[in-house]
C-alpha cells in the first residue's frame, strides 16, 4: 500500500495502481509493467512511495520502483537470480 489510500494491485503479470479514497468507486491511476518478463512479486517493502519488491521462487530477484508519483512509476533497479526472502529499507527490516 502507498500513502494509505493508493494501492498496488497485482494479477502476476503487471501491477495496477488505484486510489481508494472513495472505496466504492476507486480511481485507476496507472499500471506498472515489469522490465523483466514473467516476474511475480512475492513481498513488498514500502517507504514513502519507494517500493522494493521481492520476487517469488520461480523468478527470484527484486525490483526497486519509485511510486512517489503514482501516475508515473519509475524503475530504479532490477536484480535477478538471487532468491531474496527479506530486506532492509531505510533501517526497517521486512
Amino acid at each position: 500500500m502507498l500513502d494509505g489510500d493508493t494501492v498496488i494491485e497485482t494479477i502476476g503479470l503487471y501491477e495496477s495502481v488505484r486510489d481508494y479514497r472513495q472505496a466504492s468507486s476507486p480511481d485507476w491511476l496507472s499500471w506498472y509493467d515489469h522490465p523483466v518478463a514473467s516476474v511475480i512479486w512475492d513481498r513488498l517493502l514500502v517507504d514513502d512511495g519507494l517500493v522494493v519488491a521481492l520476487g517469488d521462487s520461480a523468478t527470484p530477484g527484486c525490483e526497486i520502483v519509485d511510486f512517489g508519483d503514482p501516475r508515473h512509476p519509475e524503475t530504479q533497479a532490477v536484480l535477478v537470480g538471487t532468491p531474496y526472502t527479506s530486506g532492509w529499507l531505510r533501517d526497517r527490516a521486512r
